[in-house]
């Protein structure tokens, strides 16, 4: 599919031709003016855009190009109606449905949709969390509003699921300071850590910080909750602070290249279930798989949690494509974790897994008496909205053997705790247990230099520094 690019940018608008007639692909080229940073779909039939299509297409301006003697011209279009861009999407893309939201008004200008959101998967957004402090700004109430958009609508996921949506921060100034303005961010950062790019296992991962400069502590518990909400991936940091206050990062300029006839698995993850109100022996999974080959055989791998060997069962044909399987369980116990994956061979050999980084990443499961979440699932059911920790200051810091902190009005719950160097490398990892006042930490073996203490996990974070002088 060849959209009309950038006007301004006749040779980049090109590229699309060019790579597909290389690579012997048939080319559609159509007048409909679109950027790949828009473009968020699910893999059934669902893309996700902002409102920047509409704009980009009302006008009457067309492509620029260059004559035969070098000269630039400009072709002129019809300008389009909100409904005939969304009728020539759904068409072009083979779309069921077309979901366009608000865009930003501060984002570089581009109105890319992913310079604030992801997708894990074909249930799971992935959005920025903005800051307390920026969160009566514009942008921060529109992203708010068009995620709750999209997480309200409830049998809206081709399993006839609601969206979930999980949260990561917004990437801080190098000082580890946030913006004071829309303005200021518009002109001189527009950061995000979800404008990232997936490749196999791995995610090009763009990142703010490097060894001797940047919010080393901030963008290191980001990465660190990242890789929760994508389990079993390998990320691969780049510095993009060249990229500041261009609108983008490395999704805005890269495109992976899809798989040769890849099997492809769609599955809607089972996350917690509470036994008092739905007491059950197992719980009913079903994957659609599919290749063009057909399937050979789909099955369900699971274990305990802690547990290091799998279980495996044959999933059976439920219904065409789609399979079926019964996790067991057992509905007496108060909580408990099941970890699982699925697995799929086509008839011409190939294998794939769901996730697609299992065994080393896979869906984590909670259930039981008292379950009523799952606190392993980054920002299911608005887990976000723990309120901050409440600490003291770090004592005597700058620290020889050793410094405390005081924890005011005692712990509510667990907290994890870690220890890490300018490098964004984790030295130490404890935690501090419910009801505890206040907490230690044994520097005798530190080298003198600056360190960063991180206090709880995914969004909900307090984070000090200490300074060990030997």
């Amino acid at each position: 599919m060849d959209f009309e690019y950038y006007g301004g940018r006749p040779l980049d608008d090109l590229i699309a031709k060019r790579i597909g007639e290389q690579a012997g692909f048939n080319v559609y080229t159509t007048t409909i003016e679109y950027e790949g940073g828009n473009i968020l779909v699910d893999g059934l039939g669902s893309l996700f855009t902002s409102s920047a299509v509409y704009a980009l297409n009302a006008d009457r301006y067309g492509l620029y190009y260059l004559t035969p003697n070098n000269q630039l011209g400009q072709q002129t279009k019809t300008p389009l109606t909100k409904q005939q861009v969304n009728d020539s999407l759904t068409h072009l893309m083979n779309l069921d449905r077309c979901v366009v939201l608000p865009e930003l008004l501060y984002d570089g200008g581009t109105g890319h949709i992913d310079l604030y959101a992801d997708m894990v998967d074909e249930a799971t957004f992935v959005s920025t969390k903005h800051p307390d402090v920026m969160a009566n700004l514009s942008d921060p109430i529109k992203v708010e509003q068009n995620m709750d958009s999209l997480t309200r609508m409830f049998s809206s996921t081709p399993f006839g699921q609601k969206y979930y949506n999980t949260r990561i921060p917004l990437p801080a100034k190098n000082n580890g300071a946030w913006y004071t303005s829309q303005q200021e961010y518009n002109g001189s950062y527009t950061r995000s850590f979800s404008n990232h790019t997936f490749v196999n296992g791995a995610i090009m991962q763009p990142v703010f910080y490097n060894s001797t400069s940047g919010d080393v502590a901030g963008n290191t518990a980001a990465i660190e909750k990242m890789k929760q909400t994508y389990p079993g991936y390998d990320f691969v940091e780049i510095d993009v602070r060249e990229f500041d206050g261009f609108g983008g990062a490395i999704h805005c300029i890269t495109k992976q290249v899809p798989a040769e006839n890849p099997v492809r698995i769609y599955h809607y993850p089972v996350r917690w279930l509470n036994t008092t109100n739905n007491p059950s022996n197992g719980v009913w999974l079903t994957a659609l798989a599919q290749n063009k080959s057909g399937i050979e055989s789909t099955k369900l791998y699971y274990r305990t949690k802690g547990q290091s060997e799998w279980n495996e069962k044959n999933m059976n044909i439920y219904d065409g494509n789609i399979y079926d399987a019964v996790l067991p369980i057992n509905p007496t116990l108060e909580a408990d974790t099941i970890e699982y994956y699925i697995s799929a061979t086509s008839n011409n050999g190939k294998t794939i897994n769901k996730p697609i980084t299992a065994p080393k990443g896979f869906y984590t499961f909670v259930y039981g008496t008292q379950v009523q979440g799952n606190g392993d699932y980054i920002g299911i059911d608005c887990m976000e909205d723990i309120k901050t920790i409440e600490l003291g200051e770090f004592f005597p810091n700058p620290a020889q053997n050793s410094t405390k902190i005081e924890i005011p009005q005692g712990a509510k719950s667990e907290i994890p705790v870690k220890v890490i160097n300018l490098k964004g490398q984790v030295l130490a990892t404890s935690a501090i247990h419910k009801g505890q006042s206040s907490f230690e930490i044994n520097t005798s073996s530190m080298r003198s230099g600056n360190y960063w203490v991180i206090f709880g996990e995914n969004t909900n974070v307090s984070i000090k520094k200490i300074v060990v002088v030997k």
